[in-house]
């Protein structure tokens, strides 16, 4: 658990999220997170795909997320953006705002070249 138990104790529902995996870009709330002995656990809500084509968020709902401890890294920057990779996905979790698409300085992802996303 390279970096998870950090996590272990911390409430990450409703703190907004950006995941990349291959060449889809994915943005949602956290609905629940759950760390047990071997795997995490992580549901998103609200859900939005990035349409690449036209740069506009399509509705996409609710979707898990997960994978083996032993093959997930994790880290905390000092503003307190979560950084998830495990298994070629990556997973951004921000604090908690009021507007956290315009107010949060988002990471360069695949297709979305990072920075405030409205």
């Amino acid at each position: 658990m390279q970096g998870l138990d950090k996590l272990k104790g911390l409430d990450l529902t409703g703190r907004p999220f950006l995941h990349e995996q291959g060449n889809v870009v994915l943005r949602g709330f956290v609905k629940s997170f759950e760390i047990t002995d071997e795997y995490w656990t992580m549901i998103g809500g609200n859900g939005e795909l990035l349409d690449k084509d036209t740069y506009t968020w399509v509705t996409d709902g609710e979707d898990s997320f997960g994978g083996n401890l032993d093959s997930t890294y994790s880290e905390i920057d000092d503003d307190g953006m979560i950084d998830i990779t495990c298994y070629g996905s990556q997973y951004y979790i921000a604090v908690r705002q009021d507007s956290p698409w315009s107010d949060t300085d988002w990471p360069e992802l695949d297709g979305y070249p990072g920075g405030p996303m409205a």
